[in-house]
C-alpha cells in the first residue's frame, strides 16, 4: 500500500506537467504567411483552395481581398507579376512570420514583413519585438530574376498558417514588373499615335 501511495505521489504531478505541456503546445499559435510547392487542384482548406479545377490568378485573388479566418487556409495561385506585396489588416498575432518552403524556393529568394509599429520579420519570426504581427502589416515575397513573369509564370501554394483572429489580405502596391509593363504600353501607344499623325 505504501508503494502505491509513493507511486501515486510521483505519477500525479508528472501527469499534470505532461497535460500542461500538451495544452501549451496546442495554444501556441502564430500568424504565418508562406509560399510552398503547389498541391493539386481541387484541394481542401488545409491542402489548397482552387478556382474549380484550376489555380487562382494571384492578382485576381488578392485584388478582391482574401478574408483571413482563424486556422489555416491555402490557395493554389499562379503568379505572373514577380515580387508580390500584400497588406494584412486585422487582429494581431503572437508571432509574425513569413516562410518560403519546399519547391517555392525555386521561385522566391526572400520575404519580409513590416508592422505598423515599426517591427520587422524576414524568413522567420519577428526580429525586433514580440508579439509579432501588429497590423497593418506589409509582407513582400521577392521573386528570383526571371521567375514569376508573364512568359515564365510560377504556381505555388499561398498559405495563411495558424492564423489568429480575423482580417483581410490585399495586394498592397503595383509591382515593379507591372509598372514597367504599364510604362512600356504607354511608350508603344505614344509611338503608334505619333506614327499615325505623321502618316
Amino acid at each position: 500500500m505504501r508503494e502505491f501511495r509513493g507511486f501515486r505521489r510521483v505519477l500525479l504531478p508528472a501527469l499534470l506537467v505532461f497535460l500542461g505541456a500538451l495544452l501549451s503546445v496546442a495554444s501556441a499559435r502564430a500568424d504565418i504567411v508562406e509560399v510552398e510547392a503547389p498541391t493539386g487542384c481541387p484541394g481542401s482548406v488545409g491542402g489548397g483552395l482552387c478556382n474549380g479545377s484550376f489555380a487562382y490568378d494571384l492578382s485576381t485573388l488578392v485584388g478582391g481581398g482574401i478574408s483571413n479566418v482563424s486556422g489555416t487556409e491555402k490557395f493554389v495561385v499562379t503568379d505572373t507579376t514577380g515580387n508580390i506585396t500584400f497588406l494584412y489588416t486585422g487582429s494581431a498575432g503572437d508571432n509574425g512570420s513569413c516562410q518560403i518552403n519546399g519547391g517555392a524556393a525555386t521561385f522566391f529568394s526572400g520575404c519580409t514583413g513590416t508592422n505598423t509599429d515599426g517591427t520587422v520579420f524576414s524568413l522567420g519570426h519577428d526580429l525586433t519585438n514580440h508579439p509579432g504581427m501588429n497590423p497593418p502589416t506589409l509582407i513582400t515575397f521577392t521573386a528570383r530574376p526571371g521567375e514569376c513573369t508573364i512568359l515564365n509564370p510560377c504556381t505555388v501554394d499561398l498559405g495563411f498558417i495558424s492564423w489568429q483572429g480575423t482580417g483581410t489580405t490585399t495586394r498592397a502596391v503595383p509591382e515593379p514588373g507591372t509598372l514597367s509593363l504599364i510604362a512600356t504600353d504607354l511608350f508603344c501607344l505614344i509611338g503608334f499615335a505619333r506614327r499615325k499623325v505623321s502618316i
